[in-house]
């Protein structure tokens, strides 16, 4: 009975001291040394998995040290055991990701029954990769079966283009080879900054969400390698890989195009791009003339806050323009693989965007209406333009059978045409500026019109306005805007005239519009 009382209360104190050695019989009933990581015995497994997944482990964190526990009798010597990467578990990179300052040998010292794993972090790795480690029989030290492997997940703020791969040339920046990862990929992320190149993981963009300029998600749904913007509603679509751009206080909204197919020609001019301007010239000429390619749909290709169907071959377009950030960017893409796992790999050159009055417009009904805002070159959601009703010039919506609107906030028969409920609030805002537009519609002579006004010309642009109101009584709203209109608008309470000229726009997607504007 004395011995029995010995025996419980020395699992007693391993169990009260050491935390970490569980299940007494199996362990402590020898004498035989064997080894076990710390970490595997008082962690469940990680789900479909026969080891724990400990961490995440912050980049910053240097290196960090896991213990492994030996039964058995100690020796008056050090004892060494070996360990291994288990190559089939792993996706984190040595040399990139982390190293291993004892190569792969842990030293348990004479008279001592512990040793330590020993992980450097390295700080040029990237994405959310594991590292996955298994202890081996060595000599006359075995192995707990069930607790020799753990794993080890780092993460990375972003993962950054090989220096050695990026060339700076006039006025942009060229990435001979970049690699975005999809939402799923453990190496590379997915938050995507066009300007430096960096692909950032949920936690990393978290913390840079105004640099971040889209998102790759794949779609289970059909439509493989989506581009998403952090301002586009779909992110719903995807769940928890939502859930950051949702809270984001900066959510960019720039605008996509995808070029399916890129001829051999406008790959040429990609490849021979060495300027700002020869690169803007391409992608001003790719955008113009996106309506018109085989196949085109406003749903895959855009321009819009997102694009479906990302392929090898493609040329995907990108600009935005806002106070604090001016990027536009041409991605070649060469290689994508279709899976969450997966990525998009190419070349890509981006620069600062020329000084264009350019807006993308994605509103669908009440519930996501643009409200411009055209002397500040923003587009406001409804409870912004709430805060500041003095400075909303017209809002924008697509109906499923009027299309493209452009309606004056004092229209209210516009805008319960889409929601009664919406014209109550409107009707409620303390100034309602009044605005009246004319369409021109899409003869050459009113684009050449178009081309020739200056802006800075008050007296010009009043004329112009005057023109288009001898073709058609001004209005409060109009409907079925489409691409190549030109549209001449006059605010009379902000005193501001504006010329747009449709650039694109798709009846069942997203509409882009340049403008001229003059204040008084």
């Amino acid at each position: 009975m004395k011995k029995l009382s010995i025996i419980l209360l020395y699992c007693l104190c391993i169990t009260t001291f050491s935390g970490c050695f569980k299940d007494y019989e199996e362990r402590y009933l020898f004498t035989e040394n064997r080894v076990e990581f710390e970490d595997a015995v008082v962690n469940d497994n990680s789900s479909g998995k026969t080891f724990p997944i400990l961490g995440p482990v912050a980049s910053g964190e240097g290196t960090v040290r896991y213990r492994v526990n030996m039964t058995g009798e100690q020796a008056d010597v050090d004892r060494t055991v070996n360990f291994r990467i288990v190559v089939e578990e792993t996706t984190a990179r040595e040399g990139i990701d982390y190293r291993l300052p004892q190569e792969r040998v842990i030293t348990i010292p004479a008279n001592d029954s512990f040793g330590w794993l020993e992980l450097e972090i390295l700080p040029d790795g990237g994405g959310n990769p594991v590292v996955v480690f298994e202890l081996v029989e060595t000599g006359d030290i075995g192995v707990m079966d069930r607790y020799h492997q753990i794993g080890v997940r780092i993460s990375f703020p972003f993962t950054a283009p090989d220096p050695g791969e990026v060339e700076e040339l006039d006025g942009i920046r060229y990435f001979k080879n970049i690699t975005f990862g999809a939402n799923s990929n453990q190496n590379v992320g997915y938050y995507i900054d066009l300007e430096t190149g960096n692909a950032y993981t949920a936690s990393g963009a978290d913390d840079n969400q105004e640099k971040i300029d889209f998102i790759v998600l794949r779609s289970g749904a059909g439509s493989g390698i989506n581009l998403l913007t952090p301002s586009s509603g779909s992110v719903t679509a995807w769940g928890s890989s939502s859930r950051i751009p949702e809270e984001w206080d900066v959510r960019n909204n720039g605008s996509i195009a995808r070029i399916q197919n890129a001829t051999g020609s406008e790959q040429d001019l990609f490849d021979q791009a060495t300027s700002r301007a020869e690169l803007w010239a391409l992608y001003d000429e790719l955008l113009l003339g996106i309506t018109d390619r085989v196949g085109y749909s406003g749903t895959n290709h855009g321009p819009a806050s997102r694009v479906r169907e990302v392929s090898a071959g493609d040329l995907l377009l990108y600009r935005l323009q806002e106070a604090h950030r001016n990027v536009f960017a041409i991605v070649k893409v060469e290689e994508v693989v279709d899976a969450s796992t997966g990525h998009i790999r190419g070349e890509m050159k981006s620069g600062e965007a020329p000084v264009i009055r350019q807006l993308g417009l994605t509103g669908v009904g009440a519930s996501t209406a643009d409200y411009i805002d055209f002397s500040r070159g923003i587009i406001l959601t409804e409870g912004e333009a709430e805060l500041e009703p003095e400075n909303i010039d017209v809002v924008h919506m697509r109906g499923s059978n009027s299309k493209h609107n452009l309606i004056s906030v004092t229209h209210d028969g516009g805008l319960s045409a889409f929601s009664s409920a919406l014209q109550t609030r409107v009707e409620g805002w303390p100034v309602r500026n009044n605005t009246t537009m004319v369409n021109l519609g899409q003869d050459q002579v009113y684009a050449d019109l178009y081309e020739s006004l200056n802006e800075d010309d008050r007296q010009v642009m009043e004329d112009a306005f005057d023109m288009a109101s001898q073709q058609g009584a001004p209005e409060g709203r109009l409907t079925q805007i489409a691409t190549g209109d030109i549209i001449m608008l006059n605010n009379e309470d902000r005193g501001i005239i504006v010329a747009i000229n449709v650039i694109a726009a798709d009846d069942s997607a997203g509409m882009i519009i340049r403008y001229k504007m003059s204040e008084e």
